[in-house]
């Protein structure tokens, strides 16, 4: 199966409200469903969390280049 999580970001300036930095990114984890229903929910929660770190390694890398073109 496939797990996908999404996020959209908006990196604003605190004192002038101006946008840094927008985008809405996604990731894909692939997750085998075992037949027991603990390991499969296992799986699914494994699935959410190493898609989850690696969307939040894209909006780092995003944010990142960002501010280095500051």
């Amino acid at each position: 199966g496939r797990i996908v999580v999404s996020a959209d970001y908006n990196l604003t300036k605190s004192d002038s409200g101006e946008t840094l930095a927008s985008g809405k990114r996604s990731s894909v984890a692939l997750v085998d469903f075992p037949v027991q229903e603990f390991a499969k929910l296992r799986a699914v929660r494994d699935g959410e969390n190493r898609a989850a770190r690696e969307l939040a390694e894209f909006i780092r890398a995003d944010v990142a280049s960002a501010l280095g073109r500051r």
